[in-house]
């Protein structure tokens, strides 16, 4: 992920809730690996809550894994020059004869 500005402490808040919320425990067996995402250890001050709010965490992640599934990629990222030729039904359709005669 990619904060954007030249000025971090626009986006301080953020991201200290961000790195403080959860932390990635890797378990693996029986042929997997896991990445489990667990809240973070804390000690809570009087009359505060025993862990961080996750909210804005749990909202980064829904929104990551919405991009993933619309295939949407960071600027640079997985560019390729190469656009892929779009086929229509007679294209296929005429493959197909040229496969089986």
């Amino acid at each position: 992920m990619t904060l954007f500005g030249k000025k971090p402490e626009q986006h301080r808040l953020f991201a200290e809730h961000i790195a403080d919320s959860e932390t990635c425990v890797v378990s693996a067996g029986q042929g997997q690996t896991v990445h489990e995402w667990r809240p973070k250890p804390s000690k809570p001050a009087c009359g505060e809550r025993s862990r961080p709010d996750n909210h804005w965490f749990d909202c980064l992640v829904g929104r990551a894994v919405a991009a993933s599934m619309a295939s949407v990629k960071a600027a640079g990222e997985g560019a390729s020059g190469r656009q892929r030729k779009r086929y229509t039904q007679d294209d296929l359709r005429r493959k197909d004869t040229w496969q089986n005669p």
